[in-house]
């Protein structure tokens, strides 16, 4: 026996991403109206300006539809659309991110080589997070984890910009250089 599949009117996901963008519509009176061009227009009525985006060959798109009365501009969705996830991505940051984690037994050669790499990552533009993790019978000895930390910060300090202060989270000594 088959299954009945049901479209969920009441997807809130959907709604959203229908209202984020009205292309066309014809709900209200009037609308400030932004060209082609990006010249502002003035408020005009919603039929005048759905005739005014056919006559160019273009949409009439709701760019706020919480002003009074709501902004509207005449473009093409795909091209507006387009510069939309460009400005979005754009507005990410990128943040380029390293971890070097060690524990408070660690021996010092070893230590050398996380130390070489963390100066590496630097060196690249890296921000650059230390962290000592402590272990059930390590919590007791947080300040000898500190002294570990503070020694290592210490040998970071020359070939970063910043280093700050370490901080312990939880079962994390953190301490970040950039």
């Amino acid at each position: 026996m088959g299954r009945i599949f049901r479209k969920n009117v009441n997807n809130k996901r959907n709604f959203e991403s229908n209202n984020a963008n009205r292309i066309n519509w014809n709900l209200i009176r009037e609308v400030r109206l932004i060209d082609e061009n990006d010249n502002m227009v003035g408020i005009v009525p919603t039929p005048r300006a759905l005739e005014m985006a056919r006559d160019a060959g273009l949409e009439l798109i709701n760019i706020s539809s919480n002003a009074v009365p709501p902004v509207c501009k005449i473009c093409d969705y795909g091209k507006y659309r387009y510069a939309q996830q460009k400005k979005q991505k754009n507005n990410k940051t990128n943040l380029k991110f390293k971890e070097i984690q060690f524990s408070m037994h660690i021996d010092e050669h070893d230590l050398l080589i996380k130390l070489k790499k963390a100066i590496e990552f630097l060196q690249n533009k890296y921000t650059v997070q230390l962290a000592i993790l402590l272990k059930g019978r390590d919590m007791p000895r947080v300040d000898v984890a500190m002294e570990l930390m503070q020694r290592v910060c210490q040998k970071l300090k020359e070939h970063a910009k910043q280093v700050d202060e370490p901080k312990i989270t939880g079962r994390k000594i953190i301490a970040l250089c950039r």
